[in-house]
């Protein structure tokens, strides 16, 4: 459904998400809702333009949330129409969005609104098993997923150019030899319902899953156009998982460290080598690299209240690794790391939104290093 380049937020606790189980076929369960179908469709009773601003009214409760983008659809006038980010949410019955443009007047029409995927295609299905991709991606690669195993191993990922069923590819990356057990999870038990927060645009997405019920560590996935120097790049697709099947740490994060190399990062291509197949590569972070002192609960300014003193940066150069040459290659969309411990702003669960300048942050709790959980943030704004 969806063609713009929004970025869009999709969490395990919004009203209408799909539910990661244990059991297999949880991931996809989230993958389909948040990058092809979306979810949580309402109809409208009243959707009225006032100075620029739309408010929506759903009698029975919209359940949408601030910063989540809804499409709307049915409406005249129909500039209404389309994808609209939700600028607050008065109450239970009413939201609001940007109608920039819109003279003042009480739209027509059968009107729902509905959260918006992120505008990819399941392009193949099998049992437990996907692969996606997006017709807007510079690159046209495809993610796929073998979600059949239990919970207690890994969920076998790679990224492939073309495919012809969902168990066939070409141009593989990781290719096996290069990585034969390459895989994500989606629980270290079987105590329930995992939490999870998901950000997407149309041509690269974060999965953030965390493992157990009561850890607020995450394991991250991501899979993607990167934002390439060249602007002449069209095989600039990066993939990350855990590195092996059975991870002996059930938490892992692809943030970490500006140099690593342990498998778990690869880039389709080594640049201007696109023959030669993909290439292991890092994400330059240097805020959380190992020789960061994390800023904890102890030399954090105490007067400083929470939001004020936040401290992020953009990161995530994308650099490749060959025996020859580190090849910088461009960015990650939308991630910011933080030297700052995640205590400082996640005081209970695991994510929550912040406002930096005004703008909206996803701010999650990776585990960059074992003993003190650091923060990321991934930037709500639009990338592209």
């Amino acid at each position: 459904m969806a063609l713009s380049h929004k970025t869009r937020i999709f969490t395990s606790d919004m009203t209408g998400a799909p539910v990661m189980g244990v059991a297999a076929g949880g991931i996809i369960n989230v993958l389909d809702a948040c990058l092809v179908n979306g979810f949580n469709s309402k109809t409208l009773t009243s959707l009225v333009v006032s100075g620029g601003i739309a408010t929506a009214t759903v009698s029975g409760g919209h359940g949408f949330t601030q910063y989540a983008v809804v499409a709307i659809s049915g409406a005249t006038p129909s500039g209404l129409n389309g994808s609209h980010r939700v600028a607050t949410v008065p109450g239970s019955t009413t939201f609001t969005f940007d109608a920039t443009g819109i003279s003042n007047a009480t739209a027509t029409g059968t009107i729902t609104a509905i959260v918006e995927d992120a505008g990819w295609t399941k392009a193949f299905t099998g049992t437990n098993k996907a692969a996606y991709n997006s017709a807007t991606s510079d690159s046209g690669f495809y993610f796929r997923i073998d979600d059949s195993g239990a919970y207690s191993v890994g969920q076998p990922v790679r990224g492939y150019e073309a495919m012809t069923d969902v168990d066939t590819g070409t141009r593989a990356f990781p290719t096996v030899a290069q990585q034969a057990n390459f895989a994500t999870r989606r629980s270290t038990d079987a105590s329930g319902d995992r939490v999870w927060v998901l950000v997407a645009d149309d041509k690269f997405f974060y999965l953030f899953i965390r493992l157990a019920a009561v850890a607020e560590r995450h394991q991250a996935i991501y899979f993607g156009d990167i934002a390439s120097f060249d602007p002449a790049e069209a095989n600039a697709c990066v993939i990350s998982a855990v590195n092996i099947a059975t991870p002996s740490v059930g938490i892992f994060s692809p943030f970490y460290s500006s140099s690593n190399t342990t498998g778990n990062k690869y880039i389709s291509s080594a640049l201007g080598e696109y023959a030669n197949g993909s290439v292991a590569c890092g994400v330059y972070s240097p805020q959380i690299d190992s020789s960061c002192l994390f800023i904890n609960q102890t030399n954090y300014p105490a007067n400083t209240a929470p939001n004020a003193g936040l401290v992020i940066h953009r990161s995530g150069i994308v650099m490749e690794k060959t025996a020859s040459a580190n090849a910088v290659r461009g960015m990650i969309p939308g991630y910011y790391p933080s030297p700052i411990k995640k205590d400082n702003f996640i005081t209970s669960g695991s994510h929550t939104i912040s406002l930096v300048d005004g703008n909206p942050f996803l701010l999650v709790n990776s585990n960059g290093n074992a003993s003190n959980d650091n923060l990321i943030a991934i930037d709500l704004g639009d990338w592209r």
